[in-house]
């Protein structure tokens, strides 16, 4: 299991740390494609910089067997890349080498260090099939527009950037797979006219990528993040099987499959890539609390609650990790850990969007343990307020059910709800509404009624 490290930048200027980080997410991303070596993602091992390079510390905190670090070297358009496998258990060096390339033949040049990492562990990496043709202005350009993407910085999105890597990078299917999830995320914050306009941008970029490369991981899960949210769960799942295909090891890539599959009520093989995408990247706290998430609904609420814990120390400002840790405690009788909880300073740690949902799972969490009758009035009054207006609330349709409301006169109220609005493009929804909701296991009262494959049919 292999960690592979963000290179350290040896050139003149800390201007291009974005550069030797790309660099070594290539390497990343090469031995992940090309060989059947396990590697740990991206937002795990990156996290390990500087002085935080400590071997042991890796070791025991990703369970990693080996890491691969490095250096970059940019001078003008020569390139040099350094790097070395470091073999954990005994802390020994088992391999390490010096690479000089041209910054016109970017990909040729991290290959190579990806093949001969590789070979030291004894592993085989497969040519690729598809050469990706990219100038070195190109090169650098995707680099910056990747760090933007991975830091989620998605209000920096530059027009200026994106039509860099379009006109520098035209035959690359890298290239336009990157503009084409960078347009797919810009809909996330996005309203109106814009909406549509990035849809196309997003799909347009999505089928040039896959006409350079049927393969390209990144068009391919752009075409699911354009996908309605309900409707459409067979294209949906073809896309995402397509792009784990071309990306095994993609954390997320796994994570949407986890929330696709509990969409559609295949526990089994959701609970499967949630593990998998917390394998892959242990230190990315949405996988981590996910992962705990599927225990809970694989009915191991022990697990599923120690990992809870662990996320909450570990990211104590990360609002998903919170708001699911709260509500399953709750749910679970754990009043404990949900006054524990409720002990932090929690007001001002988050964005406005985060503390709202924080804020709203706090109000519903001491109500589940205090007031249920309260908790269920308050939820069967919102979606009384739904009825003819533009949203569906799933999840108080789920909490009406777990706390007790006449299944038929649930129901009576659903067929009243707009849930078919959730299989129009463009449809928008909480992130913590999801058609998941109605499979979790503390929802099952809702699926014993027949009526429930009504509510099923309506939603596609």
């Amino acid at each position: 299991l292999l960690a592979v490290l963000p290179f350290d930048n040896l050139s003149d200027s800390p201007d291009f740390d974005y550069f030797s980080d790309g660099v070594a997410e290539e390497v990343l991303q090469s031995i992940a494609r090309r060989s059947e070596i396990r590697v740990i993602g991206r937002t795990s091992s990156f996290q390990y910089r500087g002085p935080d390079k400590i071997i042991a510390r890796i070791g025991s905190e990703l369970g990693a067997t080996h890491v691969l670090d490095g250096s970059v070297r940019r001078s003008g358009d020569r390139l040099r890349v350094s790097a070395h496998l470091m073999e954990l258990a005994e802390q020994t060096l088992v391999w390490a080498d010096r690479f000089d390339g041209d910054s016109a033949n970017p990909f040729d040049l991290q290959d190579e260090v990806a093949r001969a990492a590789v070979a030291a562990l004894n592993g085989i990496f497969k040519e690729s099939a598809k050469k990706d043709p990219v100038s070195a202005p190109g090169y650098d350009a995707m680099l910056r527009l990747r760090r933007l993407l991975n830091e989620s910085r998605s209000d920096t999105y530059d027009e200026m950037a994106i039509a860099a890597v379009e006109a520098l990078a035209p035959e690359s299917a890298q290239a336009w797979g990157l503009v084409a999830k960078v347009r797919a995320a810009q809909l996330m914050t996005s309203t109106g006219v814009r909406r549509t306009e990035l849809a196309k941008a997003a799909r347009s970029a999505a089928e040039r990528a896959l006409s350079l490369n049927p393969d390209s991981g990144a068009a391919h899960k752009a075409l699911f993040m354009l996908e309605p949210h309900a409707g459409r769960f067979r294209e949906r799942e073809q896309q995402l099987e397509r792009a784990r295909k071309a990306n095994p090891e993609d954390g997320e890539i796994l994570w949407s499959l986890y929330v696709h599959y509990l969409s559609v009520g295949r526990l089994n093989l959701s609970g499967r890539m949630a593990e998998e995408a917390y394998r892959t990247d242990p230190l990315q706290p949405l996988y981590a609390i996910g992962y705990a998430n599927s225990l809970y609904t694989a009915n191991a609420p022990e697990q599923a609650l120690a990992l809870m814990r662990h996320a909450v120390d570990r990211w104590p400002t990360d609002p998903t990790v919170f708001v699911i840790a709260i509500w399953t405690a709750a749910v679970h009788g754990e009043t404990e850990f949900v006054s524990a909880l409720l002990e932090g300073n929690w007001s001002g740690r988050y964005s406005t969007s985060g503390q709202f949902f924080v804020d709203r799972a706090i109000n519903d969490a001491k109500k589940m343990l205090n007031a249920p009758d309260q908790l269920l009035e308050d939820c069967w009054n919102m979606l009384e307020a739904s009825i003819g207006g533009h949203t569906a609330p799933l999840v108080y349709i789920a909490l009406c059910a777990y706390l007790g409301a006449d299944l038929d006169r649930l129901f009576d109220l659903v067929e009243q709800i707009p849930v078919e609005r959730l299989r129009e493009p463009g449809a928008v929804i909480s992130p913590l509404d999801g058609v998941a909701n109605l499979f979790l296991r503390v929802n099952h009262r809702l699926r014993v009624s027949p009526r429930f494959v009504e509510l099923c049919a309506r939603l596609g």
